[in-house]
Parts: structure tokens; C-alpha cells; sequence
């Protein structure tokens, strides 16, 4: 059991793809479409993946979170840079869905538009992904490395939303005061540094 505070979260950064091609009828498939622009960056960014990066709130979490683990893990969250250079230990941390969003910025996409009927080929196609980024990362620098995995000049990318992380250290006044309070509560407890994955 543990009482987790928040002390940073990840920044938004929503991003729209806007692809354009020839209109037409569905009884006549075209070779390249708005469609299948789209569907083809898509798939790229799919399976692109960004780079791991443990910023000091996550590893205040983890070294924490080292106090009730075994000595194995123990030692591997307390270096969680390290320990995630060895491939073996990599894809079992990040095999959690959570523990991966801590470490790299995150990309999901959840809005795609074309046409409103199934018989039309639509002149234009939209997709918007939610972007998550690890605090001090660059949003403009993050869209560019974007472009380029998708590598199509006509497939245009925009930032939707954005704006910076929020983050503070642990070792405050408010954060002794919860853990003392918790404490005496609950001694049992961990009082937990953690890093929003959300915003």
C-alpha cells in the first residue's frame, strides 16, 4: 500500500495529420488517396519508438519504490538508467503499460476522419494523436522528429494543445507534511514521489 503525490506530470501535446489527394467514387480505387497517405504515416508512427529517458521525478519514484521490492529489483530502481540499458530488464519494465509512460514520451492516436459515406474517396483525411511528453522535452523538436519517421510533405502536422509540465521537487514543506501525516496515520505505508503519466 502507498499514498502516491504527485510532484510533475507530463506535458499534452496533441497533434493533428492532415492529408490531401484526389477526390473520387469508391466504385473506382485510386492508387493514392487522402486515405491511404494517412493509413501509411499511421502505420509508421505505429511502429516507431521513442527514445527511453528517466528524468530525476521518475527516478524519485522509483528509488522509493525500491524500499519494498526485492533485492534484484531493488537495485535496478534505484539506477533506473542503467538498469534499462540491459534488454532483458528493459522489456519487462516497459512490458508495463504504466511503467513505459514514465520513461519516454508516448504517442496513442484516437481520432481519424475521411469521408462520411462509404461510396466516397474524400479529398481530405484527418488523424489526431495524443502526445504525452516527459518533462524538458521540446514540443516543436518532438512534431519534427515525427515529420520525419512519416517522411511525406503532404501529410501536414500541427500542434492542437500544449503547454509545459508542471513539476516540483520532493523535498518540500508540503511534501514532509503529507508524509508525516501519512505516517502517523498509516506507518505501514509508502509515501510515494510520483510522476503523473497524465496531465
Amino acid at each position: 500500500r502507498s499514498y502516491n503525490v504527485d510532484i510533475a506530470e507530463k506535458a499534452p501535446c496533441w497533434i493533428q495529420l492532415e492529408a490531401k489527394g484526389p477526390a473520387g467514387h469508391g466504385s473506382v480505387p485510386l492508387r493514392e488517396t487522402a486515405v491511404t497517405r494517412l493509413i501509411r504515416a499511421l502505420e509508421k508512427i505505429r511502429n516507431h519508438e521513442t527514445n527511453i529517458k528517466v528524468v530525476p521525478a521518475v527516478q524519485s519514484y522509483f528509488t522509493a519504490l525500491a524500499a519494498r521490492e526485492d533485492s534484484t529489483k531493488a537495485v535496478h530502481f534505484r539506477d533506473l538508467e542503467k538498469a534499462l540499458a540491459d534488454p532483458a530488464f528493459l522489456k519487462e519494465f516497459t512490458a508495463n503499460p504504466l511503467y513505459n509512460a514514465l520513461v519516454r514520451n508516448t504517442i496513442s492516436p484516437t481520432v481519424l476522419e475521411g469521408s462520411n459515406k462509404t461510396n466516397v474517396i474524400p479529398a481530405h483525411a484527418r488523424a489526431q494523436l495524443d502526445c504525452r511528453l516527459l518533462p524538458g522535452e521540446d514540443p516543436q523538436q518532438f512534431v519534427t522528429s515525427l515529420e520525419k519517421v512519416v517522411d511525406d510533405p503532404d501529410v501536414r502536422f500541427s500542434i492542437l494543445l500544449n503547454f509545459p509540465p508542471l513539476a516540483s521537487e520532493p523535498e518540500t514543506e508540503l511534501f514532509r507534511a503529507i508524509r508525516s501525516v501519512a505516517e502517523r496515520r498509516d506507518p505501514q505505508a509508502l509515501v510515494l514521489p510520483a510522476v503523473l503519466a497524465g496531465f
